[in-house]
């Protein structure tokens, strides 16, 4: 009899959670983005300089009349809600460090569609808009932004910084905050966790950098042949960089590229760029992976690549087959790197 109750027990409850989620999905929404970024590194000054056109859609039922863009750089400065949080837990980096070693994200200029200035408030690493056309449900709104970050030095490093040269960006331009079914504006101060959230959108990226610098990005690369032909590739080939005379790479030096990637589906775009990169590279079932280790320590680094490989694999044969990308191959898919 015991049983016979147990296993009602457990139907009921599986009914209530399947009936639940029912509802939750047929309510369910989520706002859409599209960004063209724009941007040029400042190599002098560890700055990046940029332009963003933002598509934004308004799929809520809510009429919206702000919003809110988070600006992370923001944080790494004194007075900061994260300086704040690290004066309570000891530590006195903000306290010590010069002004050239913070970071920031400046808006030099926020347009509506018209090209009309829009308001707008800087509360360290929010920052608050003020429409005087409300965006209705179902509208779709275009802005345009042009900003300027800093990346903090490396003392103040976390997620993004200029460090020894490398250019590590990570929620390093002005992105607008998701606008949730259950929590509204998620505008919280980047604190340096739970910073991920964001809306799922397009992204598309032009990098402008010293023709030395090796750019790796979310996404795609789209503009292979142009920054990385065939033979800088077979040059740039970490196994190059084993022999006692690596090769002569001064030949890149002295001009700009522009590296222009597509990402589509995320949350997020980060890069990162350096000029002592060489590269590595795997594949599983026609899907290449790609390492950029530094040239000095690419005998380290010499499983990266397949380390890579055995994941996408695992994953594949067990959860879900990575998915495959619309763009013909060989490119080059972005990653994300630690300075080693």
């Amino acid at each position: 009899m015991s049983l016979v109750i147990s296993l009602m027990r457990y139907f009921f409850v599986l009914t209530a959670l399947i009936l639940s989620a029912l509802e939750v999905h047929a309510g369910y929404w989520q706002q859409e983005v599209k960004y063209d970024i724009s941007v040029e590194i400042d190599d002098t000054k560890r700055l990046i300089h940029g332009t963003i056109d933002l598509q934004y859609t308004n799929n809520s039922p809510d009429t919206l009349g702000v919003l809110y863009f988070r600006a992370a750089p923001n944080a790494f400065r004194p007075g900061s809600p994260r300086h704040r949080r690290e004066i309570i837990r000891g530590y006195n980096r903000y306290t010590t460090a010069s002004p050239e070693e913070y970071g920031y994200c400046e808006i030099h200029r926020f347009e509506d569609e018209l090209g009309g200035a829009v308001d707008y408030e800087v509360d360290y690493s929010i920052i608050r808009i003020r429409l005087e056309d409300h965006i209705y449900p179902g509208d779709t709104r275009t802005f345009h932004l042009q900003f300027t970050t800093r990346l903090p030095s490396p003392r103040l490093a976390y997620r993004l910084a200029h460090i020894y040269g490398q250019y590590k960006a990570a929620h390093w331009f002005p992105q607008i905050c998701p606008y949730d079914r259950e929590l509204g504006w998620v505008n919280n101060q980047y604190l340096g966790w739970g910073e991920n959230y964001a809306d799922i959108g397009e992204y598309t990226v032009s990098i402008t950098a010293p023709s030395e610098y090796i750019v790796a990005a979310t996404g795609i690369l789209l503009n292979r042949e142009e920054v990385m032909p065939d033979s800088l590739r077979e040059l740039l080939d970490r196994k190059n960089f084993l022999a006692d005379t690596p090769p002569d790479l001064s030949f890149m030096r002295g001009g700009i590229k522009t590296w222009r990637f597509l990402a589509e589906n995320v949350c997020d775009f980060v890069f990162c760029a350096d000029s002592q990169f060489c590269i590595d590279e795997a594949e599983y079932e026609s899907i290449k992976i790609y390492a950029y280790p530094l040239r000095h320590n690419a005998q380290d680094w010499h499983d990266a690549a397949e380390t890579g490989r055995a994941v996408i694999q695992f994953y594949s044969e067990n959860f879900g087959r990575f998915p495959t990308l619309k763009y013909p191959s060989p490119i080059l898919m972005g990653g994300w790197n630690i300075r080693c």
